[in-house]
């Protein structure tokens, strides 16, 4: 496990510049530039649902709700057809 964390500590600091450096570039390219505008993510402009795909699983659970009352209104249509659970004695006469 040791030897993997180095080889993996190895790879992430083989880097052209250090963290000072970039840090330099980043604030002169905003100076440069008088904006970072381009650099914000969209999902600050996004609600709160989208961001967090409440709306992709509240359609994800619809559908697979739907499946299933599909799937047992058919097996329940099957059933009945071919008399499951139907009682096939007859009542005694007294």
């Amino acid at each position: 496990y040791r030897e993997n964390m180095k080889a993996i500590s190895k790879r992430y600091k083989d880097q052209p510049n250090t963290a000072t450096e970039k840090g330099i570039f980043w604030i002169e390219y905003v100076l440069r530039h008088k904006s970072a505008e381009n650099l914000v993510s969209p999902a600050r402009d996004m609600p709160f649902y989208k961001t967090s795909n409440l709306d992709v699983l509240l359609v994800s659970a619809v559908g697979l709700f739907c499946v299933y009352n599909f799937t047992m209104l058919i097996l329940t249509i099957i059933l009945f057809a071919c008399g499951y659970g139907r009682n096939t004695r007859k009542a005694k006469i007294e």
